[in-house]
């Protein structure tokens, strides 16, 4: 009898270490929602959703698609899984980052009133991260848990308002040059609410100092935003892969971060 169960014990330990590799490695009830950047579209956060899924640690489990007009339209359920992920997809994706920044407010006062969330962790690419920041600040029902913004625009955008080594930061963070973006987020600052920071930039050492879209500074320009607010911290992507688009394409730097950062994987 002794034998036997010894045998049924070893049995049921190699079922469980055979145990499938998208399984869940633990509970986690913390949705996270994945936005967009400018002309972004589902494919900007679906290989950041898929790293997680491979890692075993969250499923996409609902799509908000928000119309032209700021109308939300829902797919899917959070409590189809115990670490869901929320994928944003704007139909307008040009509308610029006051705007993504009001919309994705609106979906997370959505969440809360419809599904009861009142924490969130929260990765945002490009405009999709300053929304992020933004959102954070908009005094929302929703407190935002771990935050990961990836290449940033917080205070310029090359071709737009910015130029290769125009704006400079002052010892204390503070940056040479206070763009209207830049300036709604200090004007809102006090209002931040989240619990920790990891900042992705990029720089593929060209000689410019950015990613090709955003440069360096304006990605680090964050910091001073959040200042004694939040566990704040930062990480460099350097090379090739640091090109702005290439940040959320597989990239196993920027991969390997976000599953640390928000899953300890």
């Amino acid at each position: 009898m002794r034998l036997i169960k010894r045998i049924l014990l070893v049995v049921a330990v190699l079922i469980i270490g055979l145990a499938p590799s998208g399984q869940l490695v633990e509970a986690d009830t913390t949705p996270t929602i994945f936005v967009h950047g400018y002309r972004g579209t589902a494919f900007s956060t679906n290989q950041l959703i898929e790293s997680a899924e491979a890692a075993g640690v969250a499923k996409r489990s609902m799509v908000v698609t928000v119309s032209p007009n700021g109308q939300l339209n829902v797919q899917g359920d959070l409590h189809a899984t115990a670490a869901p992920i929320i994928q944003v997809i704007f139909q307008n994706n040009t509308a610029g980052e006051e705007v993504d920044s009001q919309w994705l407010a609106k979906i997370l006062t959505m969440l809360h009133q419809r599904y009861g969330v009142t924490r969130l962790n929260a990765v945002g690419h490009s405009m999709g991260a300053y929304a992020v920041i933004a959102a954070a600040m908009a005094q929302t029902p929703v407190e935002l848990e771990k935050v990961v913004v990836i290449a940033g625009p917080y205070d310029g955008l090359l071709g737009w308002n910015d130029k290769p080594h125009e704006l400079q930061l002052a010892a204390d963070g503070r940056p040479s040059l206070i763009r209207p973006e830049y300036a709604r987020l200090l004007q809102r600052r006090e209002h931040f609410r989240a619990k920790s920071v990891l900042n992705i930039y990029g720089n593929v050492q060209d000689g410019s100092d950015t990613d090709t879209v955003v440069s360096v500074n304006s990605a680090l320009s964050l910091g001073y935003l959040l200042r004694g607010l939040t566990k704040y911290q930062t990480l460099a992507v350097t090379g090739p892969h640091a090109q702005h688009s290439r940040l959320h394409e597989h990239n196993v730097a920027v991969d390997r971060a976000m599953l640390q950062f928000i899953w300890g994987k």
